[in-house]
């Protein structure tokens, strides 16, 4: 599936849970960049994945380590797909389906520049 906006959010919608249905199911909520949500990825890591591994490879566990959240607005070749409410989608997505987290803990985020947070990807695995 190739990262744009509306792909982004076509699953992220297709992976959100109500939490009234959350709960009975034992789910925890997936911590995201602005706010949290119960999201069920368990039919989607696939295209999760693979609109991961167009990020530049900086993000990648395997490569660069981890790198900023504004990077992330850029694929690898440069192509603007997206602005910082559907980076902060992706990586609840990817966070949730455990193919990237947050690099330092959200009590670190003001120490780093910008403020913003590092995020490391997995494309390879599940941490």
């Amino acid at each position: 599936m190739k990262l744009t906006a509306q792909n982004v959010d076509t699953v992220f919608k297709a992976c959100l849970v109500d939490p009234v249905d959350a709960e009975p199911r034992g789910m925890e909520l997936t911590e995201m960049v602005m706010n949290s949500a119960y999201l069920d990825t368990s039919k989607h890591t696939e295209d999760i994945k693979t609109m991961l591994e167009e990020l530049d490879d900086d993000f990648r566990a395997d490569m660069g380590g981890g790198t900023s959240f504004l990077k992330a607005a850029f694929t690898k070749e440069n192509v603007h797909w997206g602005e910082h409410v559907n980076m902060g989608l992706l990586f609840g997505l990817g966070n949730a389906a455990g193919l990237s987290k947050f690099t330092m803990p959200r009590e670190m985020w003001g120490i780093m520049p910008g403020g913003m947070p590092y995020i490391t990807t997995f494309p390879k695995e599940t941490v």
